[in-house]
Formats: structure tokens, C-alpha cells, sequence
């Protein structure tokens, strides 16, 4: 599972893809290329994108403020400096080992690029006065419009797709599924259905690889394990 999972976030394995070496894939640095093409440019850099568009959007807002003082820009804090050689090095640690932005990736990245600037913001903005708070309110409603707008769009698509589509909203708050292939199988006398597919759709007990399963009944509790 551990092979499994860190090639899967290292972009060799998918739910239609697999590499035909995941052990040789994932040593050093090999699998970089392949995550930058499979990943890093369809997730990772949307995430990057958006995180550089709210950095833009608040230093335009805070213009003044800022720039009049970049050129004290060396007088921060140490301890700022410190939290960021962490974050740096806890970034490291995450794209060496499981670069997914699902396993902690979003906390991380967005970390990484947009502390920079909050120590910027924190030394230069004064919070306290109605300016900013006027100047923040402006922001949140072009931040919630923005999230109306695209949830607008995706709802939009969703409820206009066919019932024998996926992710259509026909037997909604049920998910839609495939009607998958299922047999009837005993072992020792055990009734259990098995399939080479996933067991959503199916009556329990469902078993996937059945070959290398067997059941056995003591004290009226059924046993399960491997051959």
C-alpha cells in the first residue's frame, strides 16, 4: 500500500493508468517528468494561478501601503524568517514523498508562496483603520462573486446532463454508479457474490479477487482471509 499510494501521488498510477515499474518509477527523482506532464499541469498550477491572482488582487487594493515602505523590506523579524525555512523545508519533505495536493499539498504550497507576502502585509497595513476594512469588504464581494458565478456554471452543466450520464442529479442525493457484472459463488457452503469491479452496486458480501480469498464458519462467525 505504501508503493501504491506514493506512486499514485507521484503521478504513475491513475484510475486508467499504471506504470509498469512503480519500485524503479518512484526512486530518486525519476518520476519529476512524469508528474510535471500528468499533475503538475492540470492541478498544481491552477492552484498556483489562483493563489497569484489573490496575492495580485490584495496588493493592488493595499498599493500605497506597500510600496511606500518596500525599501525597508530588510528589517523583518526573525522569527518570520524562521517560520518560512520550515515551511520550506516541510515543502521538501512533502514533494519528495507525496506530492498530491490532497495529502496536506494545499496547506503547503499556498504557504510557501503567500507568506512572503503576509509578512509584507502584517508590517506595512495597519488593520485597525476603516480604510482597510472598507478596502477588505470590496474584496470578499469580488472573491464571493467570483465563487457564485463558477458554482453558477458548474451547477448549470450538471443539471442540464443525461440520466445515463455520470454525475447527473436524477436520483439525487444518490451518486450515480455503473450497473457492474457480479456472480454468484459459495465457498464452503458460503453465499457471496463476487466481481472484478467495484462492489458499490452489489449485494453484500461482495468480494473482488475471490481466488485468493477463503471463508470458513466457526461459532456461527464467518472467517475471511487470504489462501
Amino acid at each position: 500500500m505504501n508503493l501504491h499510494y506514493e506512486t499514485w501521488a507521484k503521478g504513475g498510477k491513475g484510475p486508467n493508468f499504471n506504470v509498469s515499474e512503480p519500485a524503479k518509477y518512484i526512486e530518486s527523482l525519476n518520476w519529476v517528468g512524469n508528474w510535471i506532464n500528468v499533475y503538475f499541469k492540470n492541478k498544481v498550477s491552477d492552484f498556483i494561478l489562483v493563489t497569484f491572482v489573490i496575492i495580485l488582487i490584495f496588493s493592488l487594493f493595499f498599493y500605497k501601503e506597500i510600496f511606500s515602505n518596500i525599501k525597508n523590506i530588510r528589517n523583518l523579524k526573525n522569527k518570520f524568517i524562521y517560520f518560512y525555512l520550515i515551511t520550506i523545508i516541510t515543502f521538501l519533505l512533502w514533494f519528495l514523498n507525496f506530492p498530491t495536493l490532497r495529502y496536506a499539498g494545499y496547506i503547503i504550497v499556498y504557504l510557501l508562496l503567500i507568506f512572503p507576502f503576509v509578512i509584507i502585509y502584517d508590517k506595512y497595513i495597519d488593520t485597525k483603520t476603516v480604510s482597510f476594512l472598507q478596502k477588505v469588504s470590496v474584496i470578499f464581494l469580488i472573491c464571493y462573486s467570483v465563487f457564485l458565478y463558477k458554482n453558477f456554471i458548474r451547477l448549470n452543466y450538471e443539471l442540464s446532463i443525461l440520466e445515463n450520464q455520470n454525475h447527473n442529479f436524477t436520483n439525487f442525493p444518490y451518486y450515480w454508479i455503473d450497473n457492474v457484472k457480479f456472480e454468484e459463488k459459495f465457498i464452503n457452503n458460503i453465499k457471496v457474490y463476487s466481481t472484478d469491479g467495484m462492489c458499490w452496486n452489489i449485494p453484500s458480501t461482495c468480494i473482488r479477487g475471490i481466488q485468493y480469498i477463503n471463508l470458513e464458519k466457526k461459532n456461527n462467525y464467518i472467517f475471511y482471509y487470504r489462501k
